[in-house]
């Protein structure tokens, strides 16, 4: 039987197997193996968010918890201060400006003790890791730990990650296929999720997007709590993927192409949207807040049409990510000003730009970003870009827009009417005149 299948993964172990003497490094390969008490690991949870895991236990009251014990008896959180840690992705070190706690128990049988107790360090940090990085995260005083554990993680695209749940295993292709995407971090509340960047889901035999689609929100009701509970969580519809095989589910934006850019280049480049404000725009706005770079990230809203020129002959490069173009205008008009191109290679659009403008598949922040970073540092790239880009805007003329739209009327008309011959246009006419 053909099924659908995507990665199932749970965010604890139902069925601890027997308990490890030694420490050992919590890893993703077997999500049903309870992990023993030392156990540890680092997950990257985004390109800013990092998670420290270590399983503890504790011997019975009165006694205290003898590791990462941050909270007091009257429930005051006492978490690490942000300086305690160093971060060093490849050869860069990176700051952490917020520190965030979390602790539950994962296991507590009551026929034989055997208390073992998840304990979540989360670390948001002030510039974005890039995608391939490795990532150590290391405690300065080294009195959160010590030899032997270590914290390390390599940042594949590709990782798994706890804040996307799939509700089961294998699909009928035919089915509803929904996923859902969220994360509770404890004392930071819930993870910000980037509404605006869609999903992607990606083939794992290829490697390659194969559908992408916009997340919803899916807010919980009901709780009547002060503060209400899972307010932050969205959703991706994926049922119209029908083709058997086993996926991953990739969540991203132009905003994450662009902190990854600047933090791997350290180019001046800043970022800058026109527009204004739509369904859903007020998520980019959240994620340009919560960007490392957001002093460099600019929102113009509404540009009117005698502005666009001046932007367009002020920017280094422009760029159209769009999912779906029935043309692309936008793109024509920045060639017509001499600014290069990055295209999205959806639609009409590759056959739009043609060869005067570099493509990209808009749901490849990889793609994205490694298109920025080499137009940024190859000005002759550029300015041949634009010399194609002006040469290719030639192309696109209103008067023979409008001389090969009165030949298609003409056809047609004379069709209606049963005659055969096709007449040339010598003039341009008015659409007032055709019909005359």
């Amino acid at each position: 039987m053909n099924v659908f299948q995507i990665l199932f993964f749970v965010m604890f172990a139902l069925f601890p197997n027997q308990p490890k003497t030694a420490a050992a490094e919590i890893t993703d390969n077997n999500f049903l193996e309870m992990p023993a008490v030392g156990a540890n690991g680092l997950r990257i949870l985004s390109p800013t968010l990092l998670e420290l895991t270590l399983i503890t236990t504790k011997a019975p009251d009165p006694a205290k918890l003898q590791q990462w014990d941050f909270v007091t008896r009257d429930s005051r959180l006492m978490a690490p201060a942000a300086d305690n840690f160093a971060v060093i992705a490849g050869q860069r070190t990176i700051a952490v400006d917020k520190v965030g706690f979390r602790r539950r128990p994962i296991y507590a049988p009551l026929k034989k003790r055997d208390l073992r107790i998840g304990n979540y360090i989360y670390l948001h940090l002030a510039s974005s890791i890039a995608d391939g990085e490795s990532v150590e995260v290391k405690n300065l005083d080294s009195k959160l730990w010590n030899a032997p554990i270590q914290f390390r993680a390599v940042a594949d695209p590709l990782r798994w990650s706890p804040a996307i749940h799939i509700n089961q295993e294998g699909y009928c292709p035919a089915f509803v296929k929904k996923a859902m995407v969220g994360y509770f971090l404890g004392s930071l509340g819930e993870m910000d999720l980037p509404m605006d960047s869609g999903f992607t889901l990606v083939k794992m035999s290829t490697g390659k997007p194969v559908f992408s689609g916009k997340l919803s929100v899916r807010r919980d009701v009901g709780y009547t709590y002060a503060i209400a509970p899972y307010r932050q969580v969205l959703e991706a519809d994926f049922s119209d993927e029908k083709e058997p095989g086993e996926y991953r589910i990739q969540i991203a934006g132009l905003i994450e192409a662009f902190d990854q850019f600047k933090t791997q280049t350290r180019s001046d480049w800043n970022l800058v949207f026109g527009g204004s404000d739509w369904h859903g725009s007020q998520a980019i706005h959240q994620a340009i807040e919560k960007s490392p770079f957001r002093s460099e990230i600019h929102s113009l809203g509404f540009v009117p049409t005698s502005g666009l020129p001046t932007l367009y002959h002020a920017a280094s490069t422009f760029i159209y990510p769009s999912l779906y173009e029935g043309f692309g205008l936008p793109p024509v008009e920045a060639m017509a000003c001499g600014c290069p191109v990055i295209s999205s290679d959806r639609g009409a659009l590759r056959e739009v730009v043609g060869d005067a403008a570099a493509l990209v598949d808009p749901e490849d922040i990889q793609g994205i970003k490694k298109q920025m970073a080499i137009l940024a540092s190859d000005a002759g790239l550029r300015e041949k870009l634009r010399e194609a880009g002006l040469s290719r805007a030639k192309l696109f003329d209103w008067r023979k827009t409008a001389e090969r739209t009165f030949q298609i009327y003409h056809r047609a008309l004379n069709r209606h009417r049963g005659r055969t011959e096709v007449a040339t246009v010598a003039e341009p006419r008015t659409v007032e005149n055709i019909f005359g």
